[in-house]
């Protein structure tokens, strides 16, 4: 593995509201107050939000220091944490993580943001950078109890309506560890990067769901190709997911991902699959991403609903069939087509199905349950996130402004 000089911390500005966790260390620069300041409000002891500014470092640092115990939790609880060293062992293992690691090595802002982690949490890099390649090792060793098929999304436009409305599913290690993180990212004394977004313990924000500053909503789904796009250049979807946060405009972040007809410039490519749903509140657009060995594809959502769980939909990559998603597929084709926020919650809150519910809490058949559920209205410009079952009754745990 390739060996880095790292920097030292400078000053950041930490604010966490959870009495969970302390944070360890020297407290100068922390206050107790909430996320976002007078646009946002909420609070929650489970999935607490840090909110964070300075450099990519320093924001790394503090998301590392200040959720230290539930990121070392994660890693000695983890039952694929075992398998992970024994592929990171092995000359194979050794072989993908170098090339991995050079792919993102072109990146040097997700660089510093996981050297800062690293530091924060008193791991070494190549630990971190480890349990952010699971996704991509899972599949190389068709390992399909770690392959946990995640996430559900109801998306509606209409001309009075711009929705995703998306569970974020997890197992029972991830319910209880995960966090959201608002960061400002300062270079040369100026804001270039501002964002909120669920993140897991130890794996860099972007890969569940959130928005940044210039209005893009980003809810993620987990797929499962059967093979990797393995071209010396892609990148975990860890990595990829936290550099599409970072776009400026839905045409700048299609611009990263596809080649343009008349160019041959290398583009963003990611080794395992995945699904993306983009929303833009400056164009109102709705769209969702499939990567996949197969390459890029895209769908916009039109004029009705869509929905995407856990299987490609418009790519023609290979991938393993999800039980969870054909059950909570033909679930939702039993229920009223949603029309507005109540329908698409009645559909993210449904329990009906025994077995494989769309509102996940641990049956029979899986360990999956829904660490938490969002909301982006576009037109509305409001996000609202619940940490409990959306019922009609319950309110928000956290509500926040869309730029």
């Amino acid at each position: 593995m390739m060996a880095f000089r790292l920097s030292l911390c400078g000053s950041v500005a930490v604010v966490l509201f959870s009495l969970l966790l302390a944070v360890h260390g020297d407290q100068n620069d922390s206050k107790a107050a909430g996320c976002g300041g007078p646009q946002a409000q909420g609070s929650d002891s489970r999935l607490p939000c840090l909110a964070v500014k300075g450099s990519r470092y320093d924001v790394g640092y503090a998301v590392g220091k200040t959720f230290r115990d539930r990121i070392m939790y994660v890693n000695t609880h983890d039952d694929f944490s075992a398998k992970l060293h024994t592929f990171a062992k092995s000359a194979a293992g050794q072989a993908h993580l170098k090339t991995w690691l050079r792919a993102t090595s072109r990146f040097q802002n997700v660089m510093d943001e996981l050297r800062g982690m690293a530091d924060g949490v008193g791991m070494t890099f190549e630990e971190v950078f480890l349990r952010h390649c699971s996704h991509e090792i899972a599949i190389l060793l068709r390992d399909q109890p770690a392959m946990m098929p995640s996430c559900s999304d109801i998306l509606i436009q209409t001309p009075n309506m711009r929705l995703d409305g998306h569970n974020e599913d997890s197992n029972q290690l991830g319910y209880n560890t995960s966090y959201l993180v608002q960061a400002e990212i300062v270079e040369n004394g100026v804001v270039t990067e501002a964002f909120t977004a669920f993140a897991y313990a130890g794996i860099l924000p972007g890969m569940g769901y959130g928005f940044n500053k210039h209005g893009l909503t980003y809810a993620c789904n987990a797929v499962y190709g059967k093979s990797l796009l393995d071209t010396g250049m892609a990148l975990p979807r860890t990595v990829m997911a936290r550099l599409l946060l970072s776009a400026s405009s839905l045409d700048e972040l299609l611009s990263n991902i596809q080649p343009a007809t008349d160019s041959s410039s290398v583009v963003w490519q990611t080794a395992a699959s995945f699904s993306l749903n983009v929303g833009h509140t400056t164009t109102g657009h709705l769209m969702n991403i499939e990567f996949s060995a197969a390459g890029v594809s895209t769908e916009t959502v039109e004029n009705g609903f869509s929905h995407h769980f856990n299987m490609l939909s418009h790519s023609p990559a290979l991938q393993y069939i999800d039980q969870s998603t054909l059950h909570r597929t033909s679930t939702l084709f039993t229920l009223p087509a949603p029309h507005d926020i109540n329908g698409t919650m009645a559909i993210l809150a449904d329990t009906s199905d025994p077995l494989y519910p769309i509102f996940r809490r641990g049956t029979q058949a899986e360990s999956t349950v829904t660490t938490s559920t969002v909301l982006f209205d576009l037109l509305q410009r409001s996000v609202d996130i619940y940490t409990s079952r959306p019922l009609p009754t319950s309110p928000p745990t956290y509500s926040f402004t869309l730029p």
